[in-house]
């Protein structure tokens, strides 16, 4: 029982490490495209805005799912709005 639950927080840790590692290397990009610091926060928010646009643009075949992506990149860009982009 110990030795599952150990497992399962290093599985946890493991995922938390590597979703942390591609967002400081998406900063480190954005800071060099744009010549200025980039923190991971705001790179992960410009990263949600950019999965949320393009899950928007590509659901053009039904009426709810674009309005339902609508709404979440609303929602993205009032979070991007909030970190102070």
């Amino acid at each position: 029982m110990k030795k599952e639950m150990s497992l399962r927080f290093s599985m946890k840790a493991c995922v938390k490490s590597y979703a942390d590692n591609v967002v400081e290397g998406f900063a480190k990009m954005l800071s060099f495209c744009l010549d200025e610091k980039v923190s991971p926060l705001k790179a992960g928010c410009i990263l949600h805005a950019m999965i949320a646009f393009t899950f928007l643009v590509f659901s053009h075949t039904q009426v709810w799912l674009s309005v339902l992506f609508l709404i979440w990149f609303f929602l993205t860009l009032l979070d991007c709005k909030r970190v102070g982009l």
